[in-house]
């Protein structure tokens, strides 16, 4: 019985930090989409200098530890220089697990974006599309 009174007592704070991870997470995957669509779309670059800062984007940020990214937006970048200090840990980590997130989803986007046949794009350009009106009206977004 006094083990769940002490359960009781917490349910509010472990409610309130479901809330806030619940919310972290919404964030952070929604600004790592947007960011992986445009991480993908330079990994398919015809300009090797995009290819390559995209892919050593990529690279780095699956290829470290998430907590060592956000060890290093929080404590590391202060030390770099003062005007890159973060105060808010919940700005920290939305800026930690966006990046984080938008490398992973920008391999997701780029296979998914190579997976269509290449039939489509060739139709939208005969129909006089251009490059970003194909990725936007055929590739991306198409319409039902």
């Amino acid at each position: 019985m006094n083990a769940l009174k002490k359960i009781l007592g917490w349910m509010p704070q472990l409610l309130a930090g479901a809330r806030i991870t619940i919310l972290l997470t919404l964030c952070a995957v929604c600004a790592g989409i947007l960011l992986g669509i445009f991480i993908a779309l330079g990994k398919m670059s015809k300009h090797k200098w995009i290819r390559s800062i995209c892919s050593a984007y990529t690279f780095f940020f699956r290829g470290t530890p998430l907590l060592m990214q956000l060890y290093f937006v929080y404590y590391g970048l202060p030390e770099i220089n003062r005007a890159l200090t973060i105060n808010n840990q919940f700005l920290a980590a939305f800026i930690a697990y966006s990046l984080n997130s938008a490398a992973y989803c920008s391999e997701i986007i780029r296979a998914a974006i190579q997976s269509i046949d290449k039939g489509q794009s060739e139709a939208a350009e005969v129909l006089g599309m251009n490059y970003f009106q194909t990725m936007r009206l055929v590739i991306l977004l198409p319409s039902q």
